[in-house]
């Protein structure tokens, strides 16, 4: 059901510049929105892409409006605003586009494909040639899978998700689920609508019960030729290159973005937004918390283990000459 904007800033509490009857059917990101859409600003570095945006209405800074082509409804916090319009209008994402379509609608399930009896699958499902889905696989609406895959028992691949040619995934895997993005309002935490969806590209191998979680704007992308080891988490919005090697227990968090050729060890955190450049090394049990710009270098942070007095000595060493600071 259309909402009408007066009652939409009402319900967030946002202020508009003059009182409008505009209709608003869903919520999307700037560069999809479309006349008779509520868009909005993530932040204010992204003011650049408000003049071309096409929706009727945007959540906006009071130091945007300048730049707003649309109707716009200013908020105090950009993410609050955005969570609680989230709550009251359809998102418009690759997700429920694919949910809407007719169930006969580019259903094609290659003849050579392999199923096991008990997979699941949703409408507008595309399967390639010998391509090879275990049992108790649940395949969301919209999902297409390329030809010579092989994908193991107690899989989940949501809808929206796109997975390229000979890819491999291990049993217990999850694609394209809801990522983990929620903000503080007050005392409650609000979830933040996503609109992404999650690309696999050709020859990619993923281990036993990877997640990859799909986008909040853009997709989460994995590139052709990546291998990711079993229990890896890969978050919303990352970008992971060709061929890059990630070792078993690595967390990924979201936004950031892995180039090509790198290799990265055994439970290895990777921070939110954290760009790494190609052909580099990070050894395991690592934690990054900034970028990583040198092509070809190896890095560490992980403290290699000492027996407990000679460790404690070590402690005691660095915080008197204030290498570890007290609190």
């Amino acid at each position: 059901m259309a909402l009408r904007l007066s009652e939409l800033a009402r319900r967030i509490q946002g202020t508009l510049v003059t009182e409008s009857d505009t209709e608003l059917g869903r919520i999307a990101p700037l560069d999809l929105a479309m006349p008779g859409d509520l868009s909005f600003l993530p932040s204010i570095r992204h003011r650049k892409r408000l003049p071309i945006c096409r929706a009727s209405a945007i959540i906006i800074d009071s130091g945007s409006v300048a730049h707003c082509q649309a109707e716009p409804l200013i908020v105090e916090n950009l993410l609050i605003g955005c969570a609680r319009a989230g709550e009251c209008l359809p998102h418009a994402s690759r997700v429920s586009d694919a949910s809407h379509r007719p169930p006969q609608d580019y259903q094609c399930v290659d003849q050579s494909a392999t199923l096991a009896p008990t997979v699941s699958l949703g409408h507008a499902v595309t399967i390639g040639q010998c391509t090879i889905v275990g049992s108790g696989c649940t395949i969301g609406d919209g999902v297409r899978i390329g030809s010579y895959c092989n994908v193991g028992a107690n899989v989940i691949i949501e809808a929206g998700a796109n997975l390229g040619n000979r890819v491999l995934v291990g049993s217990n895997s999850s694609i394209g689920g809801e990522p983990f993005l929620y903000v503080r309002d007050s005392k409650n935490w609000l979830k933040l609508p996503s609109f992404g969806g999650v690309e696999i590209g050709d020859d990619v191998h993923l281990g036993s019960s990877v997640t990859v979680d799909r986008g909040a704007i853009g997709d989460t992308s994995v590139m052709s030729g990546a291998k990711i080891d079993n229990h890896v988490h890969i978050g919303h919005g990352v970008v992971i290159g060709q061929d890059t090697a990630v070792a078993a227990r690595t967390s990924i968090a979201g936004e950031a973005t892995i180039g090509d050729g790198c290799v990265i060890g055994g439970a290895v955190g990777i921070g939110e937004g954290v760009s790494i450049a190609p052909n580099i090394r990070v050894t395991a049990m690592s934690m990054v918390t900034k970028s990583l710009s040198k092509s070809g270098a190896a890095y560490s942070s992980g403290w290699p283990v000492r027996r407990s007095r000679q460790w404690w000595r070590q402690v005691s060493m660095l915080s008197e000459r204030g290498i570890l600071a007290d609190e």
